[in-house]
C-alpha cells in the first residue's frame, strides 16, 4: 500500500493509464495497479479532515540490476544473456505501452526494474504517462508539449515542445 498524501490528480494520466494496463492480458512488463481507494483521514498537526487516495499496485522485489551495474561487470557469456534479457523485457514493455496507446514520458534507467535472479523486467512509474490522442484517419499530430519528464532523458520532439505521433 503506498500513501500519496494528496488526491490523485489523474489528468488522463498516470492512473487511467494503469487502469488501462491492468485490463490487459498479457502485461508482463509494466508495473500492474490492483486498485485505488479513497479515504478521508485525519491530519495529526490540527484536526482538518481530508480526502487521502491510495493506490494498491503489484510489489516488485529485488535485488535489482541497473544498466551501470552491466557495464561495471565483466562481459562473460552469463552477462551477455542477462543483458539481452533486460532489454528484451523493457522493449517489450515499451511495447505493451505503445499499443495501447500509452505515453510513458519519462522512461529512464530509475523507471525500469530488473530482477537478476528472476531476470523479470517491468516498466514502472507511471506519473507522467498520458494517453495518445490521435485524431481518426490522421498519421501524425502536431501539438504543444510541456516540457514532461527528467531532464537528460527527454526526447528531442519533447525539447522542442512538439510531440509527433506516427503510427
Amino acid at each position: 500500500l503506498q500513501f500519496l498524501g494528496k488526491p490523485l490528480l489523474d489528468r488522463d494520466g498516470d492512473i487511467t493509464c494503469l487502469k488501462k494496463i491492468a485490463r490487459r492480458p498479457n502485461n508482463h512488463h509494466v508495473v500492474k495497479l490492483y486498485a485505488c481507494v479513497k479515504a478521508k483521514r485525519t491530519i495529526t498537526d490540527s484536526d482538518l479532515l481530508r480526502q487521502c487516495d491510495y493506490i494498491i499496485m503489484e510489489y516488485i522485489h529485488g535485488p535489482y540490476v541497473t544498466l551501470k551495474d552491466f557495464v561495471k561487470a565483466p562481459a562473460d557469456d552469463e552477462a551477455m544473456v542477462m543483458i539481452r534479457q533486460y532489454f528484451q523485457h523493457m522493449c517489450a514493455g515499451l511495447e505493451t505501452l505503445h499499443n495501447a496507446k500509452i505515453l510513458h514520458l519519462d522512461v529512464k534507467p530509475s523507471n525500469y526494474l530488473f530482477n537478476k535472479e528472476t531476470r523479470i523486467g517491468k516498466i514502472v512509474d507511471l506519473g507522467t504517462a498520458q494517453l495518445q490522442h490521435t485524431p481518426r484517419g490522421s498519421t501524425s499530430i502536431d501539438k504543444p508539449m510541456p516540457k514532461i519528464g527528467t531532464e537528460g532523458f527527454r526526447a528531442p520532439e519533447q525539447l522542442r515542445g512538439i510531440v509527433q505521433n506516427s503510427q
